[in-house]
């Protein structure tokens, strides 16, 4: 659990958990998108259930401090199509009114998918068809996608349990059915080691301090993103909002699959053991227990823990950086490669990377997200990857601009010495039909002289797309003053 400082800023009891919590230890959990049914009043009357302090048999997790640890989490969100159907014609007035948070919501989904790099066999069309997500028995459902609630629970037996409790709160439409219908479902449990993804790697490390809400613990580098980047605020926040959204905030829900066989093929084509675990963290800019290259290039350190795995830079040495980089520091990305996930995903204080203005700040995504599925050497052809939250206020220069201007797009860093312009990110790789300059992994050998040229680099042909998007949906998740607003078809 996040430590809280002693007097917190935000309203913690009105904001969702799952913006500013992580729920780690509540590591099974069930993702569940419902349709809407009948004219959208039974899904109001849920909406004033899952409000805390409604008695119900289950609510919605505030961010607010537990004395006692809870039994499970809950957080939920409503698509386009969900929202209008709760609010009505008053769905309008906030799309109008709050253009910079609501356009990219409001969106047309072949169009936000063409941002993301959601092509080819990512594209929508493919979307919810893969298996594993479907309920037992049924296809896919062709009515529109309203709601998104996530439960996270401590292990199997109480995530069936309070399932049950929640699938028995939902209202019955006058012909006894249910008003709110569950299409899809999707279960996340552990791995071994239980914070790990199927790639291998530990995941989760390096999520965005908040102000106002994380400990500003003095030996902890990371720099403070201001809360309304995640909470939306108008007061502070480089946007205006309608009272509605306020506290609540957006969020990318994510169906990733990962394509372990083809991503280990790539990676054992480089030699031997030794050879692959560099390439790996390499790719990664981690080794596979997390510890980051950055400021342990030669192999990984177990005595890298908690926040020490994050205070690093890559031009300047942040305060309590262990072991940095000299000469240059790593300017040239000669410990962590320009082309790394976590250096693509977060530049940190490298202003040579293009766009990158306030130490990255503005364009930080809080990531809450879990994997799905058996262990590749268990069932090789069962479905797995990535499923979960990707939140920011403003979803047009935080998880968009990621994945459209820095993860995906070449010319990462201006100039770029690499061959290849530092590529994509290797971790999802290339995208269909794009340029063959992309389909290589280049960074830089330790024996390179610096500066470096083009020809030091060292090359690994053969990336791939190892990353496939099967499903994708925007979702606004609102405070609870906006959760009970919605109960009344209201937004004031």
């Amino acid at each position: 659990m996040t430590a809280l400082p002693v007097a917190s800023t935000l309203p913690l009891h009105d904001v969702q958990g799952v913006i500013l919590r992580g729920f780690r230890s509540f590591n099974h959990v069930r993702h569940m998108i419902f349709n809407i049914a009948g004219d959208g009043s039974g899904a109001q009357k849920l909406c004033k259930l899952l409000v805390p302090g409604s008695g119900a048999a289950m609510t919605v997790t505030a961010a607010a401090p537990w004395s006692v640890k809870p039994d499970y989490c809950l957080n939920v969100g409503m698509t386009k199509s969900g929202l209008t159907k709760l609010i009505g014609a008053n769905y309008a007035t906030l799309v109008n009114d709050c253009s910079t948070l609501m356009t990219p919501y409001d969106r047309d989904p072949n169009q936000t998918a063409a941002i993301n790099g959601d092509t080819g066999p990512s594209a929508p069309p493919n979307w919810w068809q893969n298996g594993g997500w479907m309920l037992e028995g049924e296809k896919p459902s062709s009515d529109p996608l309203d709601l998104l609630i996530t439960l996270y629970t401590p292990d199997d037996a109480s995530r069936q349990t309070f399932t049950k409790a929640l699938l028995d709160m939902i209202p019955p439409l006058a012909d006894g059915t249910p008003s709110v219908r569950l299409a899809f479902q999707l279960d996340c449990d552990p791995l071994d080691p239980p914070d790990s993804i199927h790639f291998g790697y530990v995941d989760g490390i390096a999520q965005p301090r908040v102000q106002g809400f994380d400990d500003p613990t003095p030996a902890d580098d990371r720099p403070m993103v201001p809360a309304s980047y995640f909470v939306i605020d108008p007061v502070t926040g480089p946007y205006w909002a309608d009272p509605f959204l306020v506290n609540g905030g957006f969020g990318a829900f994510r169906l990733l699959y990962q394509d372990v066989e083809k991503f280990q093929s790539y990676v054992g084509a480089a030699g031997d053991e030794t050879a692959q675990e560099l390439l790996m963290a390499k790719m990664c800019g981690r080794w596979r227990d997390g510890t980051p290259i950055e400021v342990a290039p030669d192999a990984p350190d177990p005595s890298i823990q908690g926040f020490t795995r994050n205070n690093f830079n890559y031009k300047v040495a942040s305060p309590n950086q262990q072991n940095p980089a000299t000469p240059d520091m790593d300017t040239f990305g000669q410990r962590c490669p320009y082309a790394s996930h976590i250096r693509r995903t977060n530049p940190r204080d490298d202003d040579s990377v293009h766009f990158n203005i306030d130490e990255a700040k503005i364009h930080r995504v809080m990531r809450r997200a879990f994997a799905y599925g058996p262990p590749f050497a268990s069932a090789p052809s069962a479905q797995r990857g990535l499923a979960g939250l990707f939140m920011g206020a403003v979803l047009t220069d935080q998880f968009e601009f990621l994945m459209q201007t820095w993860m995906s797009a070449g010319g990462f860093r201006t100039p770029d010495l690499s061959p290849n312009a530092s590529g994509c990110d290797p971790l999802f790789g290339p995208q269909p039909g794009g340029s063959a300059a992309l389909d290589a992994f280049d960074c830089l050998p330790d024996s390179a002289t610096l500066p470096p040229t083009s020809a030091d680099y060292d090359s690994t042909p053969g990336l791939d797309r190892f990353v496939r998007t099967d499903g994708s949906l925007y979702v606004f998740l609102p405070s609870m003053h906006a959760l009970t607003l919605m109960s009344t078809g209201a937004i004031a």
